[in-house]
């Protein structure tokens, strides 16, 4: 706002987030993850998965409980077609940001961090070096989220305290959620047949029920859980379409 920039616009949220629906890879939970990061007051963070598996809202969550701002940042907010313009914004994003009092969110992060080994251009080389510089120099907690792992600097992977894999919600998590938006209660008993076909959508993400909830409320519909059921199978079947497409 300093800047003359408008403040970063949110969706408001089709569904409430709850770190039961995270699936994180490895031992380490979301609340070790706060209480060591409120511990030392510093720390980053690379957030990597499919898209829709909680990175962006678990980052929020992240910066209430531990009492700080959320500055969360894109790829297209700094990104420029001037030579040396990107790295400035890049040094000026860790520069306004108070370490004290704020969670640094930068999204796509794979816009900035890729193998230096594979840049044709000068400039992108640059870009990573800035960034580089920028994360070894900033004493605050920094989250990078990126849905594309594969291809970042080896060196910038070194950097992360903590690289968190989001992964698609686990069966029983399926259930549950399914329980919760569908059939309106959480606790409550899907029905065996509904059970299986969820069973078998392994890339189902809390984003695809977000998607599926949104729907609902734009055109006014009251799905049954038949339907709710056959939106997100067809979510998982583009999803595995797109896949096919980049292959």
């Amino acid at each position: 706002l300093l800047h003359g920039a408008p403040a970063p616009r949110r969706r408001t949220a089709a569904t409430a987030f709850d770190v039961a629906f995270l699936n994180l890879a490895g031992e380490i939970t979301p609340g070790a993850i706060v209480q060591a990061l409120d511990r030392r007051g510093s720390g980053s963070l690379c957030f990597y998965g499919l898209p829709g598996t909680g990175k962006t809202a678990f980052a929020e969550v992240l910066a209430e409980a531990l009492d700080r701002e959320l500055v969360a940042r894109q790829a297209s907010d700094l990104v420029s077609p001037y030579v040396g313009a990107t790295e400035q914004n890049l040094a000026r994003l860790f520069r306004d940001a108070d370490p004290a009092t704020t969670v640094l969110l930068l999204d796509e992060v794979d816009s900035f961090l890729s193998d230096r080994t594979q840049a044709r251009h000068s400039w992108e080389r640059t870009q990573v070096n800035e960034l580089l510089q920028q994360m070894e120099r900033y004493p605050g907690i920094f989250i990078a989220a990126t849905n594309l792992m594969s291809g970042i600097d080896t060196a910038a992977l070194r950097r992360f305290d903590f690289k968190l894999h989001f992964r698609a919600l686990t069966p029983a998590q399926r259930l549950h959620l399914f329980a919760r938006e569908a059939l309106g209660d959480g606790q409550a008993e899907v029905p065996e047949l509904l059970a299986r076909h969820l069973r078998s959508l392994d890339t189902l993400t809390p984003g695809d029920f977000a998607t599926v909830c949104r729907q609902r409320a734009l055109l006014g519909e009251a799905l049954t859980p038949e339907q709710f059921l056959r939106r997100l199978m067809m979510e998982c079947r583009m999803k595995q379409g797109e896949g096919q497409q980049a292959a």
